[in-house]
């Protein structure tokens, strides 16, 4: 060995034995000293080829999981609502406002997410007056706002999916709601109105010296007639009308949201 690599020999031992003796007095103070070599890119281990890196302490993926206390009104829950205004088909207009509150309070979990009294906001999307003989009336309705008490408040896009028997025959799939004529009304104002023309019709026989029979069947069959060129029945939604609101989608709530 010459001089100067004896040198260099001795002068690495000095290392390792400052190294070692660093190491000692580090594990005596209670202090880890592999954190060092961790912190040191320059002596961590190379990763092989292949294999996974190792995440830092406190970076593994967390699966997201809802606030303590979070509240979700699932989409599909049916909530019947109360009409606060009139509504027809024959002095509303398409893009007129309806507004609602809930009729009854909505819980999940036992606790109540949505109160009885909340407010509820839509619009008239579409309206067809009745026409002539078997021809209804339709109204559709959008939802798009519920609001609660405290007032917190959520964007929604539902539809009327039920109401009252009297409000007529409600289309699910579409939210329409169609007027529906009450036959019993039909056929007594059928008669009435034939009784009353052949009433007039007898008259008008006996002045003009017809007949009062001939009057009588001319009259009656004005009546029907009459009878058949009227207009079919209105949608009409009078205030307190019950509607019932499908959710287009979930409705979730803060815990400070949903304290009543």
């Amino acid at each position: 060995m010459t001089p100067a690599g004896g040198w260099r020999y001795h002068l690495n031992m000095i290392r390792v034995v400052l190294s070692v003796a660093a190491a000692i007095a580090a594990i005596g103070s209670g202090r880890d000293f592999s954190e060092r070599w961790l912190l040191d890119e320059s002596v961590q281990a190379p990763v092989a080829p292949g294999a996974a890196p190792i995440d830092p302490p406190g970076f593994a993926v967390r699966t997201e999981t809802p606030p303590p206390g979070e509240l979700t009104v699932r989409s599909g829950t049916r909530i019947p609502l109360s009409l606060l205004g009139s509504l027809d088909t024959r002095h509303s207009k398409e893009g007129d406002k309806v507004n609602l509150e809930t009729r009854f309070p909505v819980s999940v979990e036992g606790r109540i997410a949505i109160p009885r009294g909340s407010f509820v906001t839509g619009t008239i999307t579409r309206i067809k007056t009745p026409g002539r003989g078997s021809s209804k009336g339709e109204l559709t309705i959008r939802f798009e706002t519920l609001t609660l008490p405290n007032g917190a408040t959520r964007e929604i896009r539902s539809w009327v999916g039920g109401a009252d028997v009297a409000a007529g025959k409600v289309d699910r799939e579409a939210g329409k709601i169609t007027g529906e004529r009450n036959t019993g009304d039909d056929a007594r104002a059928a008669d009435g109105r034939a009784g009353a023309g052949a009433s007039a019709g007898s008259l008008a026989g006996a002045v003009t010296g017809a007949g009062s029979q001939a009057g009588w069947v001319a009259g009656a069959a004005a009546g029907l007639a009459s009878v058949l060129v009227s207009r079919g029945p209105d949608v009409v939604l009078r205030p307190g009308t019950t509607l019932e609101m499908v959710l287009d989608r979930d409705l979730r709530y803060k815990p400070d949201e949903v304290k009543f």
